[in-house]
């Protein structure tokens, strides 16, 4: 009889523990906003983010710095420290946290791709945790000749491309360079662009030729 009554308040307990942990999940789930749900449609979890932003966290959003430039220091240590603090929003007053960086890993991360990932780690986390609406940043580099960071593989500029006229070649040629970019976590490459007939920028597009440049750079 004792040991009945013994299993009976432990199932009890149990039942008590189990039964307030699905409380508090169930709760947390109805607290979660609709845009952190990955099953919600695009358009209407953008809705319900822009609804819940401030100004500042507007300005924070579409504000990319360009790391080559000076804005967040004049060396590689000041940037990084500053990037971390851009990503939180604490780095300028009355901008909230940053959309992301621009040429970041070709800037200030010499040593190669584990460096890269561990340091674009480190900011995604701070925008997970030390931000309020949890915004992933969004990381983009120059790649018309492949992911232009250290590590990467140099492939031939956009007129040595196009000379070839093999539109699988260029295809397979940024597939592997999104890869690279990929694994380290940059997620855009600035690759050639539509300029045929405009010599003054022959370096980042494919041929003057228009049908071919058509071909290279809005088909494929």
């Amino acid at each position: 009889m004792f040991f009945e009554k013994r299993v009976t308040t432990a199932l009890l307990v149990v039942s008590v523990a189990i039964l307030s942990k699905t409380c508090i999940w169930a709760q947390a789930q109805a607290d979660k906003p609709i845009y952190l749900y990955q099953t919600q449609p695009i358009d209407k979890r953008v809705e319900d983010l822009l609804k819940r932003m401030t100004l500042e966290e507007k300005i924070g959003q579409i504000n990319m710095p360009v790391l080559y430039k000076g804005e967040l220091g004049k060396d590689i240590q000041s940037k990084r420290e500053n990037c971390r603090r851009f990503a939180e929003g604490v780095f300028v007053e009355g901008i909230g946290p940053g959309g992301g960086f621009f040429t970041l890993a070709n800037s200030i991360l010499p040593e190669g791709p584990r460096q890269q990932a561990e340091f674009h780690n480190e900011l995604q986390r701070t925008a997970a945790e030390k931000t309020r609406l949890k915004i992933p940043l969004i990381q983009i580099e120059e790649g018309t000749h492949g992911l232009m960071a250290a590590g990467g593989t140099i492939f031939p500029e956009g007129l040595a491309k196009g000379s070839n006229w093999n539109t699988d070649l260029v295809r397979a040629i940024y597939a592997a360079a999104a890869k690279e970019a990929r694994a380290v976590g940059i997620h855009i490459l600035c690759t050639l662009v539509v300029e045929p007939g405009d010599f003054t920028i022959m370096i980042g597009s494919s041929s003057v030729d228009i049908r071919l440049s058509g071909t290279f750079d809005v088909k494929d």
